[in-house]
């Protein structure tokens, strides 16, 4: 049989009782009188309290007797424990300490203003008839407030730091904190409160910290240092250290994976009060250039010995350029036109492309259609995972934002991932025998007929239906708004071929100009229209 944990404890008054956990004192029930008894008691609102440093608290207790009342002789007594012996001293009124009472709720409140740590005691409230309850009052514990920082307060770039602004008890009334770097508020997400957690710390979270609660935003904490290595500084680490370690053990620093985001304004004639009116302009860590340059030139080896580009891509390759794009598709209309056949171009355009990239999607195609294995692909694997980025304005961080697709902005390597991940865009357009030329995220296809035979524009329109359905699988937007078409051909067929090729039930209507990588055509082919534009 298990004994009752729980006890019921006498008070000195015969009258007064309460319960306990038993061997716990200070766990104890709200007094009460015994029926048909007039007696006094004593209860406090709150059994404890813990306080900031220089705030205001106020202790209250709640009495059931009319005697309490009439009597003008309360007072509050502070208990001082001396072993376990304790020592009573009343508390006088002063400045520092001041009574209030609500008669009418038999509520009366002791209120310290601008508490400190000797301010830390037990408190009571007493009669004058009662002298001689024993019954715990209402303990009030005094805090300061601190910032703490893990592991270190000195670090090194790629870090996980771990700041938390510390008490010694639990803040009774509030507990929503702010945070401050080199003195300027910091914006931070909720679940960014008491505890600041930078994923990857970079030399831009270098500075001086503090803290504060929300509502006492005088009382801060005092400022603590973090200070933030270079990685490309450690001592005994050159940099040909860090990037042969980085291409053996196919592993990318976190710190090489950070994006600082600035915005710059489109022109300097724009409102800057206009968000729209700027451009996030991303920046990665100069160590991080060096390495993609090193893996660039090992990548564009391997494509090139194994004949892995496309034959139509101008993008990012060796001897290939905006203009031998623009060379080979011109020539090609030119003979056409030559031959007395009537040509339509149909100009495709990307929503986001480069921003849209899946990077589950783009490793298989390194794996299984570029033969990129082992270490290899575990370095892109590691290069393309945990990334983040956080915008910097006015010298303030924001919080992490984890980049979860996409090729990396700002990167070396980004511009030609992109190009390996449209790899399969090309075999979709040869096996309808359009002719096509793609510059990174640009795709242009054109179609050559003979004038009596535009029923061929079918095979057109049948392309453009798989080439959506292929990127719409592989997470790229086609934008038929944006999506443009011209002919070329005796001025009669302009109307008749207008309208003919439809994209996402949107019908194309054909351009009498169009800007093509940096040039602007007519439906002539004379360039009058880019040379009055450039002269």
């Amino acid at each position: 049989m298990h004994k009752d944990p729980l006890q019921l404890i006498p008070n000195t008054s015969q009258d007064n009782f309460l319960c306990a956990v038993s061997g716990v004192k200070e766990l104890q029930s709200d007094e009460v009188c015994a029926a048909d008894k007039s007696c006094l008691t004593v209860n406090y609102i709150k059994k404890r309290i813990c306080a900031l440093e220089g705030s205001s608290v106020n202790i209250s207790s709640k009495y059931s007797s009319s005697n309490y009342t009439k009597s003008k002789a309360k007072h509050w007594s502070r208990i001082i424990w001396n072993g376990e012996k304790e020592e009573r001293m009343n508390v006088l009124k002063t400045d520092h300490f001041t009574y209030h009472e609500d008669q009418e709720k038999q509520i009366n409140t002791m209120s310290i203003k601008s508490v400190n740590q000797s301010d830390s005691a037990e408190y009571r409230f007493r009669h004058q008839d009662d002298n001689t309850s024993q019954k715990p009052g209402t303990v009030l514990i005094v805090t300061d407030i601190k910032v703490k920082i893990s592991p270190s307060t000195e670090v090194t770039e790629g870090d996980r730091v771990k700041l938390t602004c510390s008490t010694s008890c639990p803040l009774t009334n509030n507990k929503n904190y702010i945070w401050y770097l080199n003195d300027q508020l910091l914006q931070l997400p909720e679940h960014q409160n008491k505890h600041l957690v930078l994923d990857a710390v970079t030399t831009q979270h270098a500075g001086i910290y503090s803290c504060a609660v929300n509502t006492q935003r005088d009382v801060r904490s005092p400022e603590k240092t973090l200070r933030v290595q270079s990685s490309s500084l450690m001592i005994g680490s050159s940099i040909l250290d860090q990037i042969n370690g980085s291409l053996v053990t196919g592993y990318v620093p976190r710190s090489y994976k950070v994006a600082v985001i600035k915005s710059l304004l489109k022109k300097p004639s724009l409102d800057p009060d206009v968000l729209a009116n700027y451009r996030p302009i991303s920046n990665l860590p100069f160590i991080s250039k060096v390495l993609e340059k090193v893996v660039v030139t090992q990548l564009l080896q391997h494509l090139q010995r194994n004949s892995l580009f496309e034959m139509f891509q101008s993008g990012f390759r060796a001897h290939h350029s905006t203009e031998t794009a623009l060379l080979k598709v011109t020539n090609d209309l030119l003979i056409a036109s030559d031959h007395g056949l009537v040509s339509m171009l149909v100009l495709l355009d990307l929503s986001a492309a480069f921003d849209t990239v899946d990077h589950s999607i783009l490793l298989q195609r390194l794996e299984y259609v570029i033969g990129i294995e082992g270490t290899a692909l575990d370095w892109f694997r590691s290069y393309l995972s945990d990334r983040y980025q956080f915008a910097h304005v006015h010298g303030v961080p924001s919080s992490y934002s984890r980049v979860s697709h996409g090729v990396p902005q700002d990167s070396v390597l980004g511009p030609i991932l992109f190009t390996l991940y449209m790899l399969p865009l090309g075999n979709i357009i040869r096996q309808h025998g359009i002719n096509f030329h793609c510059y990174a995220d640009d795709t242009q296809l054109y179609l050559s007929i003979k004038p009596e035979k535009t029923d061929k524009l079918v095979t057109l329109q049948t392309c453009l239906k798989d080439i959506k359905s292929w990127m719409s699988s592989n997470f790229l937007l086609l934008n038929p708004g944006k999506t443009e078409v011209m002919v070329f051909g005796p001025e009669p067929l302009w109307d008749r071929l207008d309208h003919m090729i439809t994209l996402d039930g949107i019908s194309l209507t054909s351009s009498l100009s169009v800007r093509n990588l940096g040039v602007t055509f007519d439906q002539n082919l004379s360039f009058n229209s880019h040379i009055k534009l450039v002269s």
